[in-house]
């Protein structure tokens, strides 16, 4: 899988400045901030879920060895998110080997679609 590269800006003003570079996505500070507090002023409870998910040190997203979660035996998406609650994560989804996919939370079992040599994507304290 090919790796994207991400810019994050302190200022709107500098975005014109990555025009013409190998720039795949620019993310501008303010615009998530201000994002997160438009969604706090809808739903309150997120003023408690957002400084841990932004914070340094608070809750991470990372991949692991989907065979880390599961068994050939019971190869699906569920058993692995069942294995990682009872390890305290949150499993979100499962990046494909073969393919470089990512599928965030796949219907039903899966076994078509998950090989033990995937990855499962998890939330999980830093």
């Amino acid at each position: 899988a090919a790796s994207r590269r991400i810019v994050q800006l302190q200022d709107a003003a500098s975005r014109a400045l990555m025009r013409g570079l190998a720039v795949d996505e620019v993310i501008v500070s303010a615009d998530v901030i201000s994002a997160q507090l438009a969604q706090i002023a809808l739903h309150r409870s997120l003023g408690a879920v957002y400084p841990e998910l932004m914070s340094a040190g608070g809750m991470e997203i990372v991949q692991r060895p989907l065979s880390a979660y599961t068994s050939a035996d019971q190869l699906s998406f569920r058993a692995a998110a069942a294995t990682a609650r009872a390890r305290r994560q949150i499993a979100l989804g499962i990046h494909q080997h073969r393919s470089g996919a990512l599928i965030i939370n796949p219907a039903g079992t899966g076994l078509d679609a998950i090989e033990l040599a995937d990855q499962l994507v998890v939330l999980q304290a830093s």
